[in-house]
């Protein structure tokens, strides 16, 4: 279905939104487009100018995060520096990733982390090292979010940055 020109931001983030907030309460499966466009508080037809489905919604909004963690590390000049970033980061948007892996969707986190191992760490690794380097770090860095993450992230970010940089002496933090 050919979606409508100048969709608002606004109404798919509200979509977006509620479809987190539902996905507290169950999964994905059992979640209908009327309970959803319910607690978003728009339409049906509003939904399927902006949507497909609900897949749709999780696939948009899982690439908007992708981005913004990205983007976030943009600045940084050290691999300290982006761990710091991507803790604060994590931090900021805890709520929603809480959300989408108790929603059995931390597949969403793990792309994520893949992407920024991928342009950070990685990034000049020969290739011979890169495809055992990248699974040991992104797996690693994925956890330790993970267990953040269920811990409540009551550690500073710079302090996970540093227990990272120790636990794997790949490089000093400053």
């Amino acid at each position: 279905m050919p979606r409508a020109e100048g969709t608002d931001p606004a109404v798919k983030k509200r979509i977006s939104d509620a479809l987190l907030q539902l996905l507290e309460e169950k999964p994905l499966a059992e979640i209908t487009v009327t309970e959803l466009t319910r607690r978003a508080g728009v339409s049906r037809m509003m939904y399927y100018r902006n949507y497909d489905s609900k897949e749709d919604v999780m696939n948009q909004r899982v690439a908007e995060i992708g981005r913004s963690f990205l983007d976030s590390l943009a600045g940084t000049r050290t691999k300290y520096e982006s761990l710091v970033v991507g803790f604060c980061w994590i931090y900021e948007y805890r709520e929603g990733l809480q959300r989408l892996m108790k929603a059995g969707m931390g597949t969403v986190l793990l792309q994520v982390v893949t992407d920024h191992m991928a342009e950070t760490f990685c990034k000049e690794t020969p290739e011979e090292q890169r495809r055992y380097l990248m699974p040991l770090y992104v797996g690693a860095l994925y956890n330790i979010y993970c267990a953040w993450l269920e811990n409540g992230a009551q550690e500073e970010p710079e302090a996970m940055a540093r227990l990272v940089c120790s636990a794997f002496s790949i490089f000093s933090p400053p």
